[in-house]
């Protein structure tokens, strides 16, 4: 969750994960709001986004609890 809302936002700015929300608020569905925001799909998106936060889990292990 929150090291993915700040991946988003190094990528699109401070606006863009809200951004989303307003999209999805007019009436598109996430893939597309997503789509309309970062430019990318949510489907290529996800997967490089997963790649980054299991290197950062391998390099530091999980948040303390």
């Amino acid at each position: 969750g929150a090291l993915t809302a700040e991946i988003l936002t190094a990528i699109g700015g401070p606006q863009s994960v809200m951004a989303i929300y307003a999209k999805c608020a007019e009436g598109l569905n996430f893939p597309a709001a997503f789509a309309a925001v970062y430019g990318i799909s949510w489907e290529n998106a996800s997967a490089v986004i997963a790649k980054a936060l299991a290197a950062e889990y391998l390099t530091f292990g999980p948040p303390p609890r």
